[in-house]
């Protein structure tokens, strides 16, 4: 897939959190251009970045070899080494401890690697400037939030090699990366409808961003192929990660007879808080058993042993190895966005389901699995199977006819719920007014 446009609703989302910190320099940045994506006035276009009349230069700022400015692809990098800027502490067990245990894939293959944690926006810019003065030539930017600081360095350093994670934003030398993660989400729904005994179903979930309402419209039409009466509950911690606010939300849900929880945080906190492993597991308020879905990690059903049903999980470290393969042999255009599907092998797919608790029935179990074959499928019927028209949103609104299929552009823009997502108490839910694209 290759995004020749601009994303403007993304990137002004990433620009307007940076602002808002008054701290951001933003005297480095320049943005990318090519024939379709035209630089204001004032500024003219060479190798691949927007730069102000009168100042453009015959080399790259940094020295080196001189790009053929025709060619997509970036000369062969002959040794990667590899810096990781993360936006949390790695033991989060969610987000950012998935993509270490990507760095560490990337380490088992050969490759150096380093990384620095919990860096904000803010601070990304300086740790960028050390890891590139220690001798790292390929800087990944593991959060959306980097999109901004990577494309104040990529012109500054033109002979290093930069990757952003779900910022879907290209340059001359930074690529973008992600997963449909919607389609194992759309799996851990069938689980839960399948395992729901109120038809009440709950997701906690972070920031309201395209993405994560994407997330929840994939996972809630998985219920709803397994379960259609049943619906589900959403509420929104608001940021990234609250070990005050989740616990109280997810009793929240308990409390309005939702017996399975999908903890789509970037902690174990939920499933911990249901495991309660020190008694015995929490009950939905008219006492009966509570079952949770965790999200990131592979593993983060220990959390819940005698909870927790299925994870929908990220394994980070084989799409990245396939780009930095791809930088070694010179085969690397970082004009086209890797969004990868899930694959049938898990241990080389970026999304996957983890093995589904033998608490679900064995008819349910062999359902669900039923489905992989069809979504590893190439092309927008694998792809986005998960989908599939008719689309219908909670207000009664066709969004998609029958048999027909969202583009990419429009999924990266959903800023709307399909039908059965509702607030705990039952009403329709109205997506919060953060989430910037269609709405």
């Amino acid at each position: 897939m290759r995004h020749v446009c601009f994303l403007a609703v993304a990137l002004s989302m990433t620009l307007a959190s940076i602002a808002c910190t008054g701290a951001f320099d933003w005297s480095g940045i320049r943005f990318p251009c090519n024939e379709s994506r035209v630089c204001a006035s004032g500024f003219v276009c060479q190798g691949g970045f927007c730069v102000a009349e009168g100042s453009a230069t015959e080399n790259p700022e940094d020295g080196g070899v001189e790009h053929d400015p025709d060619s997509p692809f970036r000369p062969p990098l002959s040794k990667p080494r590899i810096a990781y800027l993360l936006s949390g502490p790695v033991g989060d067990y969610g987000w950012v401890w998935a993509h270490n245990q990507g760095r560490q894939y990337l380490a088992s293959l050969g490759y150096e690697t380093a990384f620095a944690e919990s860096i904000s926006p803010t601070a990304a810019p300086a740790q960028m400037e050390d890891f590139i003065q220690r001798g790292y030539n390929v800087i990944i930017g593991a959060s959306s939030d980097y999109l901004v600081p990577l494309l104040s360095k990529t012109s500054l350093h033109p002979n290093t090699s930069f990757l952003t994670c779900a910022g879907f934003e290209t340059g001359r030398n930074m690529g973008s990366y992600f997963g449909r993660m919607y389609q194992a989400e759309w799996l851990a729904g069938m689980v839960a409808g399948a395992t729901t005994k109120t038809n009440r179903v709950g997701i906690v979930v972070t920031v309201a961003i395209p993405q994560l309402i994407r997330h929840i419209n994939a996972f809630t039409n998985g219920v709803r192929t397994i379960n259609p009466q049943a619906t589900v509950s959403v509420v929104w911690i608001s940021t990234w990660f609250d070990a005050k606010k989740e616990p109280i939300l997810t009793q929240e849900l308990l409390d309005n007879e939702v017996d399975v929880i999908h903890g789509h945080s970037n902690t174990s906190i939920p499933l911990e808080y249901v495991e309660n492993k020190d008694g015995q597991p929490r009950t939905t308020k008219k006492g009966l058993n509570a079952y949770t879905i965790g999200y990131n990690s592979l593993n983060i059903c220990s959390f819940g042993a005698r909870t927790c049903l299925t994870s929908a999980y990220w394994n980070w470290g084989p799409i990245v190895a396939r780009i930095v393969e791809k930088m070694k042999n010179g085969t690397w255009d970082p004009s086209i966005t890797v969004w990868e599907s899930m694959r049938s092998d898990r241990n080389d797919s970026v999304v996957y389901l983890s093995e589904i608790s033998p608490t679900v029935s064995g008819t349910a179990r062999i359902q669900v699995q039923s489905f992989i074959p069809q979504l590893v499928k190439e092309g927008v019927e694998g792809q986005q199977l998960p989908f599939k028209g008719p689309q219908i949103d909670n207000t009664g609104k066709e969004r998609l006819a029958a048999g027909q299929y969202f583009t990419d552009k429009q999924l990266l823009d959903m800023c709307w719920y399909v039908q059965g997502v509702v607030n705990p108490d039952g009403t329709p839910a109205v997506v919060p007014t953060e989430c910037k694209g269609e709405r």
